[in-house]
């Protein structure tokens, strides 16, 4: 049995470590087709480049192809090879330059050559000016090495891809480590970023629930989370649970609160206008200084000051 589990975690862990993205292209900070990709031409030199526009979709870089005859081309755009792990998807954004536009997407378990583009995963028609979020699974080539070939033949004009990425998010389990206590008073509102305290792989797919309690009450707006007493005074103690849209797993800790009596007068000397920094020899000086009370209880204006 240790032999079996030893091995389990074995796999388990490298199943882990191969879960990211395998090509993650936005084809920024170059000006060519990446290293390692393949461009097919027909033969009347338009064909797949690297453009500078502001029609990328992120950034200011996209694969983009043209061409001025309709239905007179036959360009491919290929991958490098790709080790194809379970849960591995492919990702990409296309649109037209205008009008509309056709796009097929092909795969190939022997070579990146057109000839070897045997199978087809997506036959997209009527592609528009808007991006188009295209999310395709490959677990039926989990195991395998493929290429993947993007097939565009003129319909108007020209098409764009954009932001190409091959894999999988890197899994983690979420987190929640919020600290041991936080200290209020009673007559006071704490306000708290959870964000810090959370662990996860897209946090903005996080949300957060309190279960309910005696004495504080908790407001929750995304991951801010507010606290307060309504006069009770003591401790009290707070559980939060994180639910991780992204993995589809929770987490849950604790939080003590504190809740301290409201001061009653509380005095601290918030300026001193004399004496200065710099006074004169033999020249008087009487001191001045302002008085602030932090606390909630009115006073009069008699007070008593001890100076040492």
């Amino acid at each position: 049995m240790k032999a079996t589990i030893g091995i389990f975690l074995i796999l388990m862990c490298s199943t882990i470590l191969m879960a990211q993205w395998h090509i993650d292209e936005g084809f920024e900070g170059i000006t060519t087709i990446p290293q390692g990709w393949s461009v097919f031409d027909d033969g009347d030199g338009l064909t797949w480049r690297n453009m500078e526009h502001a029609n990328a979709h992120s950034g200011s870089r996209a694969a983009f192809a043209d061409n001025y005859l309709p239905n007179q081309n036959a360009d491919w755009l290929i991958t490098p090879q790709i080790s194809v792990n379970v849960g591995d998807n492919l990702e990409f954004y296309t649109r037209s330059w205008y009008s509309t536009e056709n796009l097929q997407v092909y795969v190939s378990t022997t070579q990146a050559q057109p000839g070897a583009m045997n199978t087809q995963l997506l036959n997209m028609q009527d592609i528009g000016t808007d991006y188009e979020f295209v999310e395709l699974s490959l677990n039926s080539y989990a195991g395998m090495d493929i290429y993947l070939g993007f097939f565009w033949e003129c319909t108007n004009y020209g098409i764009l891809i954009d932001d190409i990425r091959i894999g999988q998010e890197i899994a983690i389990d979420p987190e929640l480590n919020l600290p041991e206590s936080v200290s209020m008073y009673a007559s006071d509102t704490l306000t708290m970023d959870f964000s810090e305290y959370i662990v996860s792989a897209d946090i903005s797919n996080c949300a957060l629930i309190a279960e309910p309690n005696a004495n504080i009450e908790v407001q929750i707006s995304g991951l801010n989370v507010s606290l307060s007493s309504n006069g009770f005074v003591g401790d009290e103690e707070l559980i939060f649970t994180l639910n991780d849209g992204f993995s589809g797993l929770i987490a849950v800790d604790t939080l003590e609160v504190i809740v301290l009596e409201d001061p009653a007068i509380d005095f601290y000397i918030s300026a001193v206008s004399s004496p200065r920094m710099v006074e004169y020899q033999n020249i008087p000086m009487i001191p001045a200084f302002e008085v602030t009370n932090g606390g909630w209880t009115a006073y009069n204006d008699f007070i008593a000051v001890d100076l040492e």
